[in-house]
């Protein structure tokens, strides 16, 4: 079954991924996260969650924060490079960020508390200081952000089950409105 991107679903792929690209949601957190200086710790960190939650949708083949937590794990282990724990604590971190500018977030479930200290030291993602102090290596989540777009993108190009999910989601939210 054909994807029906015509000859050139690849540039539209590689476009998605680019900086450069002036319509792409994730070019638009790229440049954002370019832009923004390095004091400002919890908003470059608000960019990288922003372009990880699209991206989880797009390898989920789902649009929308339906399922979000389920989709962002996943998302997070393949690419991110992370255990089922650590994934929990990114997930944590991103909701702590995008909720209470990444000092406080909950999971009710497991009635966990987690709270974020920010470091650019060491080589870990994560020192666990207490039962619910973190601290995150932001230039270790900088890396992984990186190296985990490139992946991804690689494997978009590769895989025609990844390029259908991809674009369902796309099609939807992959581009600005104008």
């Amino acid at each position: 079954m054909s994807l029906n991107w015509g000859n050139d679903h690849e540039q539209i792929i590689t476009s998605f991924f680019s900086v450069d690209d002036a319509d792409s949601v994730l070019g638009v957190c790229l440049r954002e996260l370019e832009n923004t200086s390095s004091k400002n710790t919890v908003t470059r960190c608000y960019c990288v969650f922003s372009a990880l939650d699209i991206l989880s949708q797009m390898y989920a083949g789902k649009p929308g924060m339906r399922r979000s937590t389920k989709k962002m794990l996943a998302f997070y282990k393949k690419y991110m490079h992370v255990n089922e724990v650590t994934a929990e604590v990114l997930y944590q971190l991103r909701n702590a960020v995008m909720h209470n500018f990444g000092a406080f977030a909950v999971n009710p479930v497991k009635n966990q508390q987690y709270r974020f200290i920010y470091s650019d030291l060491g080589d870990k993602l994560f020192n666990k200081k207490s039962t619910v102090v973190y601290e995150v290596n932001t230039r270790e989540l900088l890396n992984r952000f990186d190296r985990a777009i490139q992946q991804y993108q690689n494997d978009v190009l590769l895989s025609e089950v990844l390029q259908r999910r991809f674009y369902a989601v796309y099609r939807q939210t992959g581009t600005l409105m104008k």
